[in-house]
Parts: C-alpha cells; sequence; structure tokens
C-alpha cells in the first residue's frame, strides 16, 4: 500500500500481464513433467501402451446419458468419440495429452457453465480417469499411474486456484484481470492466489506485490477521487 501512496505502480494492465506471466510459470512447472511422465508407459515391446478405449467409451456415454447431457455434445466432440471408439483413431499414451488438449480448447469455446461446456468436460473425465490395456504390463502401468497423478494434480490446482486455472486455458485478459480475479474475486480465492505468489519465485513474489499495489491504488481512489494532477 505504501508504494502505491506513492505512485509507484503498474496500471491495471501492466500489473495483469505481470500476475498472468507469473501464474504461467507455476502451471508450466506442474504441466513440464506430464507428458513424458505419461510416454514412459510403454509395452514390454517398447511400444506406447494402449489406453483401455472401451472404458472409455463406456464412462464418457454413461456420464451423458446420466446428466443428460448428450445432447449438448459438440458435433466435432461427438465425431472425435466416435472415432477413437471405433478405432478410426487409436488411443494410446502418446496421444492421449493431445486429444485432451483438443476437448479443452473445444471446452473453452464452448463458455463456462453452459451446457456444451459441461458435456465436453464428461468426455474430458472419462479420458483422464481411463486406464490402459492390461497386457501393457506392470512397469507401464505404474509409469501410467504416475502420470496420471501428475495430471490430477496440476487440475486440482486449477480447481484450488481458479485464477491459474483461468491463465492455463488461456481465458485470462490482461485489462481486466486485476478487476475480476484480485478486487472483485472471492475473498477465499484471492487469499488462495496472494499464497502461490507469495510463496513462490522472486518474479512470483513480485507480481504478488503488484497485485497488493492495485489494491492500495483502489482504496486511495475510494478515498480521495481520481489523482488528476499526479502528486
Amino acid at each position: 500500500i505504501v508504494s502505491a501512496l506513492q505512485g509507484d505502480r503498474s496500471e491495471p494492465y501492466h500489473a495483469g500481464k505481470k500476475v498472468i506471466g507469473a501464474l504461467e510459470g507455476i502451471d508450466d512447472k506442474l504441466n513440464a513433467p506430464i507428458g513424458p511422465a505419461y510416454q514412459a508407459a510403454r509395452d514390454s515391446a517398447g511400444r506406447y501402451a494402449n489406453v483401455n478405449v472401451k472404458e472409455f467409451s463406456e464412462r464418457a456415454n454413461q456420464a451423458l446419458d446420466e446428466d443428460q447431457l448428450g445432447h449438448y455434445l459438440p458435433d466435432n466432440v461427438r465425431a472425435h468419440l466416435n472415432d477413437i471408439s471405433s478405432g478410426k483413431i487409436p488411443l494410446n499414451v502418446n496421444n492421449l495429452v493431445q486429444v485432451d488438449r483438443v476437448l479443452s480448447t473445444a471446452q473453452r469455446k464452448a463458455g463456462k457453465g453452459s451446457p456444451e461446456h459441461m458435456a465436453i468436460g464428461k468426455v474430458r473425465d472419462a479420458l483422464n480417469s481411463a486406464n490402459i490395456e492390461g497386457s501393457a504390463g506392470q512397469e507401464a502401468k505404474a509409469a501410467f499411474d504416475a502420470a496420471r497423478g501428475l495430471a490430477a494434480n496440476r487440475f486440482s490446482a486449477h480447481r484450488e486456484v481458479p485464477a491459474l486455472g483461468l491463465v492455463a486455458e488461456g481465458e485470462a485478459i490482461p485489462d481486466s484481470f486485476i478487476q475480476k480475479q484480485v478486487l472483485g474475486g472471492n475473498v477465499e480465492d484471492v487469499q488462495k492466489l496472494a499464497k502461490i505468489l507469495k510463496n513462490g519465485t522472486t518474479e512470483q513474489q513480485s507480481a504478488f506485490q503488484e497485485a497488493r499495489d492495485q489494491i492500495g491504488a483502489k482504496i486511495m481512489r475510494a478515498a480521495f477521487g481520481e489523482n488528476q494532477a499526479g502528486d
């Protein structure tokens, strides 16, 4: 707040950009080991282990039917699901991450909270909970379970700190990020955001200070109005 009183602060856009960059660094660290961990899941012949497509397909369709969301699944996602179910698109540990990325992009375009967004989420949940074929062997299964645990930790962090999930999904906009995620955010969510920034790297701690300065600036404006003279 002291730095805000002295005028030593960034504008909301630059502060938002800095916090987003810091969160991207956190997510990159969580995401980096996931791909290699999946690729380590190979059968005795050294081939990428196949995912149990039947299990994935049944779980996805059952979840859609139970929540009556099948009608809302976008045509392109439905076509992708059908191609995997029929074997037209092979599904193994090497392309599982890519398939999930395609679904994530479609989910983002659908808009958070929409029936389409929820329907795609059911397919993603089924994909990320499917097992590999039993014939792959115990070493492959252990590697796959480890990779899935890393992915689950990342998604858990996204749920725990919504701002982090927003950045990971590419939905964070610098212009409005501070206003929506800090100044107008849920108290608990803001506290969690502050914690991961404050306890992070030097860059992340600097982003924490930027966000805190924006709060100080808002208090100043509320108390005294805009400082048109800049003094």
